[in-house]
């Protein structure tokens, strides 16, 4: 004991130092790892700066972008250029700058060896940008030796560019190269040789032909022609359309569609649509060239194998607003593969693939005309009268006023109350079948049978009479024309059910 305090023994300090492990222990804890945790926070930062910094050795390098290899050739204002002559084997074209065309030329480019050829201006538009901007993909070589390796010792085509100030340069258009879609390119006079984009050797290369316009007059719709006339060598003109408002056969006639020429009948409505379709799909391939620049066509002069003449309205609702187009067909090509066509007024010439008017063949009174020589709809038939000889028949229809009330049919004044056997018999009156046309419309002979139809639609009626004309055949008269000729065996099965009846 010292000044009255006890020291403390050796086991009394050791447990306060035991019993210190609380705050005392964890402050001192901590200042032990303090240096640990730092040195991990310095090596993460370290790590994650070095990536952003100096990124990995395989990501260092980046791709290098390959260089541009191409080659501004011509760089000029189209207001400089003048016109781009093409020389292709024996032929020589100029197309000439609209606004260099000189007077009437107007707004339009023009084929300078003939003013009347009708240039695409599209394909010209794209020739002269070329004499304006021209780029090559890339130099070949810069001093050629063998031009014949590059197809421009005797090359495709020849190219001279004129511009307003009187200059010009010539340029050659080679070979395709064999692992590219570019030709070979050089200006004359030099050795350098270069690889052309192929749209622009395409543009610079074409045929004199391939300049002209390729395309119809208008679109042809099948459902909006209205009329067709066909006039062709030693044939009678034909002429089919859809029957006009107005028009009495209207009323009665199943179809809608007429033969006007050679003689006014009921068209075939099935081959009528046929043939409407095949005049749609009419189209030209290819120009052919000017008329005096071509023989044996059969075009010269204005003339043709055949004459299509194609009315149709303008749109699908409105009927009276039409437009008219005109095609003379000539002959075959050699290869008989083509046939040469013309389009309207124009002097052009062009080509068609020859089974698009194959139609024309077919086209005649015969194939297109009804073969019904009395098809009539029964809704428009009061009654029926057929005689003979001595012999006759009333067939009479009542027809309901109303859609729910049924038709009455009576036969000599008798009611038939067998409807489907009344329909039976007038389906066998209607349903004769012409065999084949008539070479005498004017034929007269003994009627063997007359049907004359009184209809629902007005006073005047519709006679058919069935003329005798040799031991096989009967003439078939309508309207006074005995157009057609029938088989007398479907006249004598008539009778019979006639008579049956």
């Amino acid at each position: 004991m010292q000044n009255g305090k006890r020291l403390a023994s050796s086991e009394e300090l050791k447990g306060k130092k035991n019993g210190s492990s609380g705050k005392k222990g964890k402050n001192s804890f901590l200042l032990r790892s303090l240096p640990v945790l730092l040195g991990l926070a310095l090596a993460a930062g370290i790590y994650f700066f070095s990536g952003q910094v100096n990124p990995p050795a395989e990501d260092a390098a980046a791709p290098t972008a390959a260089p541009d290899e191409r080659v501004r050739l011509i760089d000029r204002p189209m207001e400089e250029v003048s016109e781009v002559s093409v020389e292709r084997e024996s032929t020589v074209y100029t197309v000439v700058r609209a606004e260099s065309g000189g007077e009437g030329a107007g707004a339009r480019h023009m084929l300078k060896e003939r003013p009347d050829f009708d240039l695409d201006q599209g394909k010209a538009e794209s020739m002269l940008s070329c004499a304006a901007h021209l780029t090559a993909t890339r130099l070949v070589t810069d001093a050629a030796e063998d031009l014949s390796s590059y197809g421009l010792e005797t090359p495709l085509a020849r190219v001279t560019m004129r511009y307003t100030d009187g200059t010009e340069t010539k340029w050659r258009i080679g070979d395709r190269a064999p692992t590219s879609t570019a030709s070979y390119f050089m200006r004359e006079g030099e050795r350098a040789v270069y690889l052309l984009y192929a749209s622009a050797a395409e543009s610079l290369s074409r045929e004199r032909n391939d300049m002209h316009t390729l395309s119809m007059p208008g679109e042809l719709k099948s459902d909006r022609i209205r009329n067709v006339v066909i006039q062709a060598s030693g044939r009678d003109t034909l002429e089919i359309g859809y029957s006009e408002e107005g028009a009495a056969d209207r009323e009665y006639s199943i179809s809608a569609l007429r033969l006007r020429q050679p003689f006014y009948y009921t068209a075939n409505t099935e081959r009528g649509m046929q043939l409407f379709e095949s005049v749609s799909a009419l189209g030209i391939t290819s120009f052919a060239g000017m008329p005096d620049e071509l023989s044996n066509t059969g075009l010269e002069d204005g003339n043709s194998r055949y004459r299509l003449t194609v009315t149709q309205t303008k749109t699908a609702e409105n009927l009276t607003d039409t437009e008219t187009f005109v095609f003379r067909v000539g002959n075959r090509t050699e290869d008989g593969k083509q046939v040469f066509i013309a389009v309207d007024s124009t002097p052009a010439v062009y080509l068609t693939d020859a089974g698009t008017v194959s139609f024309l063949e077919d086209a005649t009174p015969a194939y297109l005309v009804d073969q019904f020589s009395n098809l009539i709809y029964i809704n428009a038939v009061r009654s029926i009268e057929l005689r003979a000889g001595a012999e006759s028949w009333v067939l009479e229809i009542d027809h309901g006023s109303d859609g729910k009330t049924a038709d009455a049919f009576r036969v000599n004044g008798k009611t038939v109350e067998d409807a489907s056997a009344f329909r039976k018999l007038y389906q066998q009156i209607i349903g004769l079948t012409s065999s084949r046309l008539s070479e005498d419309y004017d034929l007269e002979g003994e009627v063997l049978l007359s049907v004359r139809y009184t209809l629902e639609s007005g006073p005047d009626g519709l006679l058919v009479e069935y003329l005798d004309y040799d031991a096989d055949y009967c003439a078939v008269r309508r309207d006074g024309l005995t157009l057609f000729l029938m088989k007398k065996e479907q006249l004598e099965s008539l009778m019979d059910a006639l008579h049956t009846f």
